[in-house]
Protein backbone atom coordinates (compact mmCIF):
# COMPACT_ATOMS: atom_id res chain seq x y z
CA UNK A 1 0.00 0.00 0.00
CA UNK A 2 1.19 3.50 -0.78
CA UNK A 3 0.21 6.60 1.12
CA UNK A 4 1.39 10.18 1.36
CA UNK A 5 1.79 11.93 4.68
CA UNK A 6 3.45 15.14 5.73
CA UNK A 7 3.90 16.99 9.03
CA UNK A 8 1.05 19.37 8.29
CA UNK A 9 -1.69 16.89 7.44
CA UNK A 10 -0.79 13.57 9.07
CA UNK A 11 -2.32 14.22 12.48
CA UNK A 12 -5.48 15.84 11.13
CA UNK A 13 -6.82 12.32 10.68
CA UNK A 14 -7.62 9.97 13.57
CA UNK A 15 -6.73 7.12 11.19
CA UNK A 16 -3.29 8.54 10.53
CA UNK A 17 -2.96 9.16 14.28
CA UNK A 18 -2.85 5.39 14.76
CA UNK A 19 0.25 5.15 12.57
CA UNK A 20 3.75 5.12 14.08
CA UNK A 21 6.17 8.08 13.83
CA UNK A 22 7.59 8.79 10.38
CA UNK A 23 10.98 7.36 11.30
CA UNK A 24 9.30 3.93 11.64
CA UNK A 25 7.57 4.00 8.23
CA UNK A 26 10.32 2.01 6.49
CA UNK A 27 10.24 -0.72 9.12
CA UNK A 28 6.43 -0.75 8.98
CA UNK A 29 6.66 -1.35 5.22
CA UNK A 30 8.77 -4.44 5.85
CA UNK A 31 6.92 -5.91 8.83
CA UNK A 32 3.42 -4.52 8.48
CA UNK A 33 1.74 -2.33 11.10
CA UNK A 34 0.55 -5.26 13.26
CA UNK A 35 3.97 -6.87 13.59
CA UNK A 36 5.66 -3.51 14.12
CA UNK A 37 3.28 -2.74 16.99
CA UNK A 38 3.81 -6.21 18.41
CA UNK A 39 7.59 -5.82 18.37
CA UNK A 40 7.37 -2.42 20.05
CA UNK A 41 5.03 -3.69 22.73
CA UNK A 42 7.11 -6.74 23.67
CA UNK A 43 9.18 -6.14 26.81
CA UNK A 44 11.82 -8.18 28.60
CA UNK A 45 11.35 -9.44 32.13
CA UNK A 46 14.07 -7.02 33.24
CA UNK A 47 12.14 -4.09 31.73
CA UNK A 48 8.88 -5.25 33.31
CA UNK A 49 10.51 -5.55 36.73
CA UNK A 50 11.77 -1.97 36.44
CA UNK A 51 8.88 -0.16 34.77
CA UNK A 52 5.65 -2.17 34.71
CA UNK A 53 2.61 -1.39 36.89
CA UNK A 54 0.49 -4.30 38.15
CA UNK A 55 -3.00 -4.38 36.67
CA UNK A 56 -4.43 -6.18 39.70
CA UNK A 57 -3.43 -3.75 42.46
CA UNK A 58 -7.09 -3.11 43.22
CA UNK A 59 -10.46 -4.57 44.15
CA UNK A 60 -13.84 -2.86 43.93
CA UNK A 61 -16.56 -2.59 46.56
CA UNK A 62 -18.84 -0.23 48.44
CA UNK A 63 -17.00 2.88 49.56
CA UNK A 64 -16.30 3.56 53.23
CA UNK A 65 -17.53 7.13 52.61
CA UNK A 66 -21.25 7.75 53.27
CA UNK A 67 -23.39 7.79 50.10
CA UNK A 68 -20.31 7.65 47.85
CA UNK A 69 -21.38 4.49 46.03
CA UNK A 70 -18.56 2.19 44.96
CA UNK A 71 -14.90 2.66 45.64
CA UNK A 72 -11.44 1.25 44.93
CA UNK A 73 -9.50 -0.82 47.48
CA UNK A 74 -5.89 -2.02 47.55
CA UNK A 75 -5.56 -5.72 46.79
CA UNK A 76 -1.96 -5.85 48.05
CA UNK A 77 0.54 -3.77 50.00
CA UNK A 78 1.41 -0.57 48.08
CA UNK A 79 4.55 1.19 49.20
CA UNK A 80 4.93 4.93 49.71
CA UNK A 81 6.06 6.78 46.58
CA UNK A 82 5.28 3.93 44.20
CA UNK A 83 3.24 4.48 41.03
CA UNK A 84 0.23 2.21 41.45
CA UNK A 85 -2.04 3.02 38.51
CA UNK A 86 -1.53 4.35 34.95
CA UNK A 87 -4.05 6.98 33.83
CA UNK A 88 -4.00 7.51 30.04
CA UNK A 89 -5.77 10.70 29.01
CA UNK A 90 -7.86 12.02 26.13
CA UNK A 91 -7.48 15.77 25.74
CA UNK A 92 -10.56 17.98 25.26
CA UNK A 93 -9.26 21.47 24.37
CA UNK A 94 -12.61 23.21 24.94
CA UNK A 95 -14.71 22.19 27.93
CA UNK A 96 -17.72 23.70 26.15
CA UNK A 97 -17.69 20.48 24.08
CA UNK A 98 -19.21 18.80 27.15
CA UNK A 99 -22.28 21.06 27.13
CA UNK A 100 -25.53 19.18 26.49
CA UNK A 101 -28.03 20.76 24.15
CA UNK A 102 -31.58 19.78 23.36
CA UNK A 103 -31.61 17.67 20.17
CA UNK A 104 -34.17 18.80 17.63
CA UNK A 105 -34.73 15.20 16.51
CA UNK A 106 -36.18 14.20 19.88
CA UNK A 107 -38.64 17.10 19.80
CA UNK A 108 -39.76 16.03 16.34
CA UNK A 109 -40.31 12.51 17.71
CA UNK A 110 -42.79 13.91 20.20
CA UNK A 111 -40.71 13.92 23.38
CA UNK A 112 -41.48 16.90 25.59
CA UNK A 113 -38.10 18.18 26.70
CA UNK A 114 -37.36 21.30 28.67
CA UNK A 115 -34.74 23.63 27.27
CA UNK A 116 -31.33 23.20 28.84
CA UNK A 117 -27.64 23.82 28.37
CA UNK A 118 -25.96 21.79 31.10
CA UNK A 119 -22.66 19.99 31.39
CA UNK A 120 -22.43 16.29 30.66
CA UNK A 121 -21.89 13.86 33.52
CA UNK A 122 -18.48 13.10 31.97
CA UNK A 123 -17.19 16.41 33.38
CA UNK A 124 -17.27 14.92 36.90
CA UNK A 125 -14.64 12.38 35.82
CA UNK A 126 -12.41 14.81 33.90
CA UNK A 127 -9.32 16.64 35.12
CA UNK A 128 -9.07 20.39 34.66
CA UNK A 129 -7.95 23.77 35.96
CA UNK A 130 -9.77 27.03 36.67
CA UNK A 131 -7.48 29.00 34.31
CA UNK A 132 -7.87 26.79 31.24
CA UNK A 133 -10.53 25.57 28.82
CA UNK A 134 -8.58 22.29 28.55
CA UNK A 135 -9.96 19.24 30.32
CA UNK A 136 -8.51 15.73 30.29
CA UNK A 137 -10.71 12.65 30.24
CA UNK A 138 -9.12 9.53 31.80
CA UNK A 139 -9.85 6.23 30.07
CA UNK A 140 -9.20 2.70 31.18
CA UNK A 141 -10.31 0.95 34.35
CA UNK A 142 -10.18 1.95 38.02
CA UNK A 143 -9.52 5.72 38.08
CA UNK A 144 -13.17 6.77 37.63
CA UNK A 145 -14.05 4.88 40.84
CA UNK A 146 -11.47 6.58 43.08
CA UNK A 147 -13.41 8.79 45.50
CA UNK A 148 -12.52 12.18 46.96
CA UNK A 149 -11.52 12.92 50.53
CA UNK A 150 -9.15 15.65 51.65
CA UNK A 151 -8.38 14.41 55.15
CA UNK A 152 -7.93 10.72 54.25
CA UNK A 153 -6.28 11.08 50.82
CA UNK A 154 -3.56 8.45 50.39
CA UNK A 155 -2.68 8.99 46.71
CA UNK A 156 -1.75 11.87 44.42
CA UNK A 157 -1.32 12.43 40.69
CA UNK A 158 1.84 12.94 38.68
CA UNK A 159 2.62 13.08 34.97
CA UNK A 160 3.42 9.62 33.64
CA UNK A 161 6.92 8.39 32.95
CA UNK A 162 7.32 8.29 29.14
CA UNK A 163 9.30 5.05 29.23
CA UNK A 164 6.21 3.15 30.48
CA UNK A 165 3.38 5.08 28.84
CA UNK A 166 2.32 6.99 25.74
CA UNK A 167 2.87 10.28 27.56
CA UNK A 168 4.98 12.81 25.65
CA UNK A 169 6.42 15.43 28.07
CA UNK A 170 6.96 17.91 25.21
CA UNK A 171 3.17 18.15 24.84
CA UNK A 172 3.04 19.98 28.16
CA UNK A 173 4.81 22.90 26.46
CA UNK A 174 2.23 23.18 23.66
CA UNK A 175 -0.69 25.61 23.92
CA UNK A 176 -4.38 24.68 23.76
CA UNK A 177 -4.63 25.64 20.08
CA UNK A 178 -2.04 23.00 19.21
CA UNK A 179 -4.16 20.30 20.86
CA UNK A 180 -7.19 21.22 18.75
CA UNK A 181 -5.46 19.65 15.74
CA UNK A 182 -3.93 16.74 17.64
CA UNK A 183 -6.08 13.62 17.24
CA UNK A 184 -3.84 11.08 18.93
CA UNK A 185 -3.48 10.52 22.67
CA UNK A 186 -0.31 12.21 23.84
CA UNK A 187 -0.86 12.62 27.59
CA UNK A 188 -0.86 10.37 30.62
CA UNK A 189 -0.72 10.52 34.40
CA UNK A 190 -0.01 8.07 37.18
CA UNK A 191 -1.55 7.60 40.61
CA UNK A 192 1.16 7.56 43.29
CA UNK A 193 0.90 6.35 46.90
CA UNK A 194 1.40 9.18 49.41
CA UNK A 195 2.18 6.66 52.14
CA UNK A 196 2.22 2.92 52.66
CA UNK A 197 -1.24 1.51 51.85
CA UNK A 198 -2.35 -1.74 53.42
CA UNK A 199 -4.39 -4.44 51.62
CA UNK A 200 -8.11 -3.71 51.88
CA UNK A 201 -7.62 0.03 52.43
CA UNK A 202 -9.73 2.34 50.26
CA UNK A 203 -7.85 4.45 47.71
CA UNK A 204 -8.77 8.14 48.12
CA UNK A 205 -7.67 11.21 46.15
CA UNK A 206 -7.93 14.91 47.03
CA UNK A 207 -9.88 16.47 44.13
CA UNK A 208 -8.69 19.95 45.15
CA UNK A 209 -9.89 22.91 47.25
CA UNK A 210 -12.02 24.34 44.46
CA UNK A 211 -13.84 21.02 43.99
CA UNK A 212 -14.41 20.70 47.75
CA UNK A 213 -15.76 24.25 48.00
CA UNK A 214 -18.09 23.72 45.02
CA UNK A 215 -19.39 20.47 46.54
CA UNK A 216 -20.08 22.06 49.93
CA UNK A 217 -21.94 24.94 48.25
CA UNK A 218 -23.93 22.47 46.16
CA UNK A 219 -25.00 20.50 49.25
CA UNK A 220 -26.00 23.68 51.11
CA UNK A 221 -28.13 25.03 48.26
CA UNK A 222 -29.56 21.80 46.87
CA UNK A 223 -33.32 21.36 46.99
CA UNK A 224 -35.34 18.57 45.32
CA UNK A 225 -37.17 19.57 42.16
CA UNK A 226 -40.95 19.58 42.38
CA UNK A 227 -41.33 16.74 39.89
CA UNK A 228 -38.63 14.63 41.47
CA UNK A 229 -41.05 13.21 44.05
CA UNK A 230 -42.82 11.36 41.21
CA UNK A 231 -39.62 10.19 39.55
CA UNK A 232 -39.06 6.45 39.36
CA UNK A 233 -36.06 5.18 37.36
CA UNK A 234 -36.77 2.57 34.70
CA UNK A 235 -34.55 -0.03 36.36
CA UNK A 236 -36.64 0.25 39.53
CA UNK A 237 -39.93 -0.22 37.66
CA UNK A 238 -38.47 -3.25 35.89
CA UNK A 239 -37.26 -4.68 39.20
CA UNK A 240 -40.80 -4.44 40.61
CA UNK A 241 -42.13 -6.37 37.60
CA UNK A 242 -45.69 -5.37 38.48
CA UNK A 243 -48.95 -5.71 36.56
CA UNK A 244 -49.04 -3.34 33.58
CA UNK A 245 -51.71 -0.67 33.33
CA UNK A 246 -53.93 -0.37 30.30
CA UNK A 247 -54.11 2.94 28.44
CA UNK A 248 -57.48 3.54 30.08
CA UNK A 249 -56.09 2.99 33.57
CA UNK A 250 -53.21 5.33 32.76
CA UNK A 251 -55.71 8.16 32.22
CA UNK A 252 -56.66 7.95 35.90
CA UNK A 253 -53.24 6.96 37.24
CA UNK A 254 -50.43 7.66 34.77
CA UNK A 255 -46.91 6.33 35.05
CA UNK A 256 -44.18 8.86 36.03
CA UNK A 257 -43.51 11.16 33.08
CA UNK A 258 -39.92 9.92 32.64
CA UNK A 259 -41.01 6.36 31.85
CA UNK A 260 -41.79 4.83 28.46
CA UNK A 261 -43.18 1.31 28.10
CA UNK A 262 -41.35 -0.74 25.51
CA UNK A 263 -42.08 -3.99 23.71
CA UNK A 264 -39.17 -6.41 23.39
CA UNK A 265 -38.77 -7.14 19.70
CA UNK A 266 -37.81 -10.80 20.07
CA UNK A 267 -41.43 -11.45 21.09
CA UNK A 268 -42.56 -10.11 17.72
CA UNK A 269 -41.91 -13.43 16.04
CA UNK A 270 -43.73 -16.70 16.33
CA UNK A 271 -41.07 -19.11 17.37
CA UNK A 272 -39.27 -20.58 20.37
CA UNK A 273 -40.46 -17.97 22.86
CA UNK A 274 -44.02 -19.29 22.98
CA UNK A 275 -42.83 -22.77 23.96
CA UNK A 276 -40.28 -21.47 26.46
CA UNK A 277 -42.95 -19.19 27.95
CA UNK A 278 -45.20 -22.19 28.53
CA UNK A 279 -42.41 -24.03 30.33
CA UNK A 280 -41.30 -20.98 32.30
CA UNK A 281 -37.81 -20.90 30.79
CA UNK A 282 -38.09 -17.77 28.62
CA UNK A 283 -35.98 -15.76 31.07
CA UNK A 284 -33.04 -17.95 30.11
CA UNK A 285 -33.40 -16.83 26.49
CA UNK A 286 -34.35 -13.20 26.87
CA UNK A 287 -32.98 -11.78 30.11
CA UNK A 288 -29.34 -12.46 29.43
CA UNK A 289 -28.75 -9.54 27.07
CA UNK A 290 -30.05 -6.30 25.68
CA UNK A 291 -33.13 -6.19 23.49
CA UNK A 292 -34.44 -3.99 20.72
CA UNK A 293 -37.40 -2.04 22.03
CA UNK A 294 -40.51 -0.53 20.42
CA UNK A 295 -42.77 1.99 22.16
CA UNK A 296 -46.14 0.46 22.96
CA UNK A 297 -49.41 0.85 24.84
CA UNK A 298 -51.31 -1.91 26.62
CA UNK A 299 -54.93 -2.21 25.48
CA UNK A 300 -56.10 -4.98 27.78
CA UNK A 301 -54.97 -7.90 29.90
CA UNK A 302 -56.52 -11.26 30.64
CA UNK A 303 -55.93 -14.28 32.83
CA UNK A 304 -55.17 -17.51 30.94
CA UNK A 305 -54.35 -20.66 32.90
CA UNK A 306 -53.18 -18.62 35.87
CA UNK A 307 -50.96 -16.32 33.79
CA UNK A 308 -51.60 -12.65 32.93
CA UNK A 309 -51.38 -12.02 29.20
CA UNK A 310 -51.53 -8.66 27.44
CA UNK A 311 -52.68 -7.17 24.16
CA UNK A 312 -50.65 -4.16 23.04
CA UNK A 313 -50.44 -1.63 20.23
CA UNK A 314 -46.91 -1.15 18.91
CA UNK A 315 -45.79 2.23 17.63
CA UNK A 316 -45.15 2.51 13.85
CA UNK A 317 -41.70 1.51 12.61
CA UNK A 318 -39.77 2.09 9.40
CA UNK A 319 -41.95 5.07 8.43
CA UNK A 320 -44.95 2.81 7.68
CA UNK A 321 -47.26 4.88 9.92
CA UNK A 322 -49.04 1.63 10.76
CA UNK A 323 -49.66 0.48 14.31
CA UNK A 324 -49.31 -3.23 14.99
CA UNK A 325 -51.57 -5.17 17.35
CA UNK A 326 -49.93 -7.98 19.31
CA UNK A 327 -51.97 -10.30 21.55
CA UNK A 328 -51.42 -12.97 24.21
CA UNK A 329 -48.11 -11.49 25.31
CA UNK A 330 -46.47 -12.44 28.63
CA UNK A 331 -45.26 -9.83 31.09
CA UNK A 332 -41.65 -10.52 30.08
CA UNK A 333 -42.39 -9.11 26.61
CA UNK A 334 -42.45 -5.61 28.13
CA UNK A 335 -39.83 -3.43 29.70
CA UNK A 336 -39.75 0.17 30.87
CA UNK A 337 -37.04 2.54 29.71
CA UNK A 338 -36.28 6.17 30.46
CA UNK A 339 -37.40 8.76 27.97
CA UNK A 340 -34.39 10.62 26.51
CA UNK A 341 -32.82 13.19 28.83
CA UNK A 342 -35.09 12.37 31.79
CA UNK A 343 -32.80 10.36 34.08
CA UNK A 344 -31.52 11.93 37.27
CA UNK A 345 -28.12 12.77 35.74
CA UNK A 346 -29.86 15.38 33.58
CA UNK A 347 -31.51 17.23 36.47
CA UNK A 348 -30.94 20.98 36.47
CA UNK A 349 -29.51 20.83 39.98
CA UNK A 350 -27.18 17.85 39.45
CA UNK A 351 -23.58 18.45 40.55
CA UNK A 352 -21.02 19.08 37.83
CA UNK A 353 -17.37 19.88 38.46
CA UNK A 354 -14.06 18.63 37.10
CA UNK A 355 -11.36 17.14 39.33
CA UNK A 356 -8.71 19.82 39.72
CA UNK A 357 -5.12 19.34 38.61
CA UNK A 358 -2.75 20.86 41.24
CA UNK A 359 -1.19 24.21 40.32
CA UNK A 360 2.34 22.83 40.55
CA UNK A 361 1.46 20.22 37.89
CA UNK A 362 -0.59 22.27 35.49
CA UNK A 363 1.31 23.59 32.42
CA UNK A 364 1.55 27.36 32.09
CA UNK A 365 1.13 27.01 28.31
CA UNK A 366 -2.41 25.71 28.80
CA UNK A 367 -3.63 28.68 30.83
CA UNK A 368 -5.85 30.54 28.36
CA UNK A 369 -8.41 32.01 30.81
CA UNK A 370 -7.23 35.18 32.46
Amino acid sequence: ATFVADEKNTWQSSVFAALPPKEDYQQMGKLGLKELKRSQMTRSQEWLDKHALCADNFNFGLSTLPKAGHGVFASRFLSEGSAILPVPLIHIPERSALTMRQPRKLIDMGYKLEKFTRQQLLLNYCLGHAESTMVLSPYGPVFSLINHNQTRANVRLQWAKPERSSHIPQALEKDVEWFKNEKGTRLGMEVVALRDIEPGEEILLDYGDEWEEAWQQHKAKWRPLKRSLKYVPAYEMNRRNGTLKTVFEEIEEPYPSNLVLGFREEYNHTGPWRNTNKTGTDNFFFKEGLSDMTNCEVLRREEVNGQTLYAAILAPKNDTNKNVLMEHLPRDAFEFFDAPYTTDVFLRNAFRHDIRIPDDMFPEAWKNIR
